[in-house]
């Protein structure tokens, strides 16, 4: 496998889409992820231009964010790609589904089963989930858990922690209320191990007055 990751602080969302596609141009990715600050909204540019500069139209999804990261950088506004090619040894499917906010349950199903019907029934090596940060977490996790067999990792999309609006990007399209599933089918081993640790420091406070999310 062969990969590239990159980043961009364009504020045009055409422009950081091609400067993305150019940089990715020469590695002819076959799944491209994509993720970005909420500050594109939900303009379809940012694909556009990424598609555009890009010689094959690659399976595309991601989601955005309170800013990015990327090997060389972390961002507050921008755009950041990781784009793969395995030459023909993988096989990508995607998958989306709307109403995640009304019914999570209900739309992870429709989405494994467009998966599974878009895999050809054969077996995922690897799954990646996005989806809005409206549905029921725990919810989604229980019927991804039921469907899904195949090591899955993702999460949900995002803005700038002010919980309004976020969008999932899945093919060409910039979703809402929605879940994306990628599929990957063939030679790919996949192991997923987690950890994690949270050190306190300073000294303990009492929070007296709130407001919203901040």
């Amino acid at each position: 496998m062969r990969a590239r990751s990159l980043a961009t602080r364009h504020l045009d969302p055409y422009r950081a889409g091609l400067e993305l596609g150019e940089g990715l141009a020469e590695l002819a990715p076959e799944v491209v992820f994509l993720f970005s600050s909420i500050h594109y909204g939900g303009s379809r540019e940012l694909l556009e231009g990424l598609f555009d500069a890009l010689p094959q139209r690659p399976v595309l999804i991601g989601a955005t964010g309170d800013g990015i990261y990327e090997a060389t950088e972390v961002a507050d506004v921008g755009a950041s790609v990781l784009g793969l090619t395995t030459d023909g040894r993988v096989s990508w499917h995607l998958a989306s589904a709307g109403g995640v906010t009304a019914d999570i349950e209900s739309a992870i199903e429709r989405c494994a089963d467009d998966l599974a019907a878009a895999a050809g029934g054969r077996p995922l090596s690897l799954c990646v989930l996005l989806a809005d940060f409206h549905a029921d977490a725990e919810k989604l996790v229980a019927t991804l858990g039921r469907r899904i067999t195949a090591p899955t990792v993702g999460g949900l999309a995002g803005d700038e922690y002010r919980m309004e609006r976020c969008f999932v990007y899945a093919g060409g399209e910039v979703l809402e209320d929605s879940v994306a599933m990628l599929g990957a089918v063939g030679d790919l081993n996949c192991e997923i191990h987690v950890a994690g640790e949270l050190t306190p420091v300073g000294r303990p406070g009492v929070v007296s007055k709130a407001a919203g999310t901040q």
